[in-house]
């Protein structure tokens, strides 16, 4: 059985295996809606400009923690979400 959530289990998270994909669509969604460079995005997010790149690649792994800062950036950028990353 597949969740499309973050899931909380006792002192752990657990990844759905779509989790990466949503987050992948939702943010080149919002490279191309901004006219951003994914260079930049990476740099913002991880501090790596290659990032947007290596998330697409299907044997790539990504920390909760890298999860959660992308998704602050997409609701950022979207005015959904004021923090500072």
């Amino acid at each position: 059985m597949m969740y499309n959530t973050l899931m909380s289990t006792g002192d752990y998270k657990v990844l759905t295996m779509n989790t990466k994909a949503e987050v992948l669509k939702e943010l080149e969604t919002l490279i191309k809606e901004k006219g951003l460079a994914k260079s930049t995005v990476g740099r913002i997010i991880t501090n790596d400009p290659t990032f947007v790149d290596r998330l697409r690649n299907p044997k790539t792994d990504i920390k909760t923690k890298t999860l959660d800062a992308t998704w602050r950036y997409i609701l950022q950028e979207r005015g959904q979400l004021k923090l500072d990353l």
